[in-house]
């Protein structure tokens, strides 16, 4: 019986440098290929599976081809086949239903059935035995769960997430995480110490990428899933790039429609570093923007589409010799869209605005007298902590302070409704602050267009 441990260079020559962020897709159509022919099908472990349609909860129970494997049965990935593309840092993201969960329930095993230690469902809590479990998930029988681990090389911080909140979180100094000379990874196949430690059950998605994803975009795609089950990005071959200048980074920014996934083509777009503006002008029919920024600095980003709901965000670039890349989506100008204000920033447990957050507001006021038909409701949103009827009132008091700049902007005060909801619309854990702060939030929902 397991016991559970609850606790949780460079010279100054020319150097060629190569990097690509990409991702493999297993998405079970009948078969069990690879997105990309480059890359192997998937190994069947034990007695081969069936393909039936499932109904799926996030996909309003619109039907979608799953595998079906019985108990101490799965799949195989060969990273030796796949030309070692798990590396040290990664994301595996799986779409899976158990149809047991009592005790220990093996979701992942990196050292190819050698060892008890890997990942596990445990009486329908997230684990990774033999360090740690998590509170109470989102993980029932006979029910879909949206599973994602995560592991940055350079930190070897493993984090582990149940429908987009991240669970766990630990130092895998001991590389627990990492293949090991077999080169294979296992998913729900027990490992050869203790049996019955596996369950029968379906998959719909795996995904594997060759690098981490933020805690902020597996929310926001967990969020999406309707439009992301399907979408796996290509996989591109690696670039080589001779960079001469150290003090700058490549940045590459790819716009897409969020519904759609398809590109979007016809953006203007600005980046600016203060009230500098270091980039920005047309697309010229491109949905892909890229320059080169200076290195290790936050930038403010715009992007504008006809149809569209301007897009603010800020990124921070790296070191001159990792690739900055990210993909954006942007809504389509409809009522329902809701949108989060990222940039907007207040005076700590105040309602008063910091200067930081004028330059969204500001495109905000530009997209409502561009569209002048658009009417708007602000809605505050606090987390938890302290006395829940003050958070009411502050979230209250910074819609008003968010309207107000906008009426000061000459916006008609009848076209923006505003409401404070304190802590009671939470999107992620209050459990930790890495989640908690992103209930911190103020959004912009269209309720008339």
């Amino acid at each position: 019986m397991k016991s559970v441990l609850y606790y949780i260079l460079l010279s100054a020559f020319i150097t060629p440098l190569s990097f690509a962020q990409n991702t493999i897709g297993y998405l079970f159509e009948n078969n069990l290929k690879a997105n990309n022919s480059s890359f192997p099908d998937l190994v069947i472990l034990g007695r081969q599976g069936s393909y039936t349609q499932e109904a799926l909860p996030e996909l309003d129970n619109m039907k979608k081809t799953a595998y079906q494997f019985d108990r101490n049965c799965g799949v195989q990935f060969d990273n030796n086949a796949a030309h070692q593309f798990i590396k040290d840092s990664y994301t595996i993201e799986i779409y899976f239903r158990f149809d047991k969960l009592n005790s220990w329930k093996r979701v992942i095993d990196f050292k190819n059935r050698k060892t008890d230690w890997g990942c596990y469902i445990f009486n329908g809590k997230l684990n990774f035995y033999n360090l740690l479990v998590s509170e109470k998930a989102p993980v029932n029988e006979n029910e879909y769960t949206h599973y994602v681990i995560s592991r940055d090389g350079a930190t070897n911080t493993v984090k582990i997430f149940a429908d987009g909140v991240s669970k766990l979180e630990f130092n895998d100094v001991d590389k627990h995480t990492l293949l090991d000379e077999d080169q294979k990874l296992n998913f729900f196949f027990d490992d050869l110490k203790v049996t019955d430690e596996a369950s029968a059950g379906a998959v719909v998605m795996i995904k594997i990428s060759d690098y981490v994803i933020p805690p902020d975009k597996i929310l926001e795609g967990f969020e999406s899933f309707k439009s992301n089950i399907n979408y796996v990005a290509p996989i591109t071959e690696t670039t080589v790039v001779t960079k001469k200048d150290s003090s700058l980074v490549h940045v590459t920014l790819e716009v897409k429609d969020k519904e759609t996934q398809n590109g979007i083509t016809d953006i203007t777009y600005s980046i600016k570093r203060g009230s500098e503006i270091m980039a920005g002008a047309s697309s010229e029919g491109k949905s892909i923007i890229t320059t080169d920024l200076p290195v290790k600095t936050w930038y403010h980003i715009t992007f504008k589409s006809k149809g569209y709901v301007t897009y603010e965000d800020s990124i921070l670039t790296g070191d001159f010799d990792k690739e900055f890349r990210s993909t954006f989506f942007l809504e389509k100008i409809k009522v329902g869209t809701t949108v989060t204000l990222k940039t907007l920033q207040f005076e700590r447990g105040k309602a008063e605005l910091l200067p930081a957050s004028y330059a969204e507001l500001d495109k905000l006021a530009e997209f409502m007298t561009e569209n002048p038909t658009v009417e708007i409701e602000i809605s505050g949103h606090t987390d938890n902590q302290g006395d829940p009827k003050l958070n009411v009132e502050l979230s209250e008091n910074r819609v008003k302070s968010t309207t107000d700049y906008l009426v000061s902007k000459g916006i008609e005060k009848n076209r923006i409704k505003g409401k404070g909801y304190g802590g009671s619309k939470p999107i992620a854990s209050n459990s930790r602050e890495e989640t908690r702060k992103l209930n911190r939030r103020v959004e912009m929902t269209i309720i008339k267009n």
